[in-house]
């Protein structure tokens, strides 16, 4: 898995204003078909994605979620055009009277499937419906979109680019100018680019998604700027990736409307926090160590209950010889936070799936080594 701590993936699909948007405050998974659900919608992989809900702003800006969550992006980003909750639907031996009422029971069948995280029938329901109606790009987008929570990057990439191609030949007459649609796509695929390792071609598409969105005035995702964080840490292009951290935290600072239930902003808070954290680990990675340790605290401050941040500035106090310090604030992530600090005695995990710039990850092995921990 190429990305850091939540998988959160971007489903993304033309809106269809008939289909009933789903419950805000469900914890059922939603398969990106049909309605637009700006939602970050967190994969199994996240915990901290769950129960958004931005609500669309009709002012002159609008906010338009592209992906779910911050993947390696650390919360991955999200656009849910929103299906469904529900179970399985046995499928075999139905009898339809017309083809409309099959492509709605099998479009339902494929939200219930996924939702129940039995990827494997939602692979094949999407495909029956791909073969009913094959100029329908939305179902290509969703079967992406399944394809990616099975790390099947390939075949992800493979529909996100037929679906790409049935858009901008637009056979149905859907408008190319609604707000973000391409741009959607665009960083769907680049969550799949990501999963391949290939930084560059995931680049080029955050970069035409962002571009589209201030084509069509609308806010720039920050799930998508995370995104594009990844890719420039990834190629050690440390400014450029502390650079589009910050614009992803003050995106997610200003963003309205994230709600998880009984109304709280939790989750906008999440991602303000990943990002800035990871913002200030680039500044430590760029060699200024006093001012990311500054921004640790402040962050560690407002984020309680991240064990990330604490992991990180633990490492600094050990390196700073602030041991009892550093020692202190170890015991706290590992003993008071839910979470635990398990994931953060594994190096490759750090280094690969969390994707900690190399001299963090260097200082945090030090500090674990140093105290004998885990063993």
């Amino acid at each position: 898995d190429n990305h850091r701590w939540a998988r959160i993936m971007v489903a993304l699909v033309l809106a269809i204003a008939s289909l009933p948007r789903a419950d805000a405050s469900t914890k059922a998974r939603n398969l990106n078909i049909g309605h637009v659900h700006r939602v970050p919608h967190s994969s199994i992989r996240s915990r901290k994605a769950n129960g958004l809900s931005p609500k669309f702003d009709k002012a002159a800006k609008k906010t338009i979620i592209f992906r779910r969550g911050l993947g390696s992006s650390g919360i991955k980003l999200g656009v849910r055009l929103g299906l469904g909750l529900g179970l399985g639907w046995g499928l075999q031996g139905r009898v339809f009277a017309a083809e409309d009422n099959k492509v709605a029971y099998l479009e339902k069948a494929a939200r219930g499937m996924y939702g129940e995280l039995d990827f494997p029938e939602a692979i094949r329901v999407l495909s029956e419906l791909i073969e009913t109606e094959p100029d329908n790009f939305k179902w290509f987008a969703a079967r992406a979109e399944v394809y990616v929570d099975l790390k099947d990057f390939d075949r992800a990439l493979e529909d996100y680019n037929s679906a790409l191609h049935i858009r901008q030949n637009n056979p149905t007459g859907q408008s190319l100018t609604d707000a973000g649609f391409e741009g959607r796509l665009l960083a769907g695929r680049g969550l799949a680019y990501e999963g391949k390792a290939m930084w560059k071609d995931a680049l080029r598409d955050y970069d035409r998604a962002l571009a589209l969105a201030v084509q069509e005035d609308v806010n720039p995702d920050p799930y998508v700027l995370n995104s594009r964080g990844n890719c420039h840490a990834s190629l050690s292009e440390w400014e450029m990736a502390r650079k589009d951290y910050l614009s992803a935290r003050d995106a997610f600072q200003k963003a309205k409307g994230f709600r998880g239930e009984g109304g709280s902003t939790t989750q906008r808070l999440d991602g303000a926090i990943y990002a800035a954290s990871n913002a200030a680990l680039m500044l430590a990675q760029m060699g200024n160590e006093e001012a990311a340790t500054k921004e640790m605290v402040t962050i560690a401050r407002r984020g309680p209950g991240s064990v990330d941040i604490r992991a990180a500035l633990a490492s600094m106090y050990w390196k700073q010889g602030r041991e009892d310090e550093a020692r202190e604030i170890w015991q706290y992530a590992c003993e008071r936070i839910n979470a635990g600090c398990g994931k953060y005695f594994d190096m490759d995990w750090v280094a690969r799936i969390r994707r900690w710039p190399p001299v963090m990850v260097s200082m945090l092995d030090e500090f674990i080594k140093s105290q004998k921990l885990g063993e």
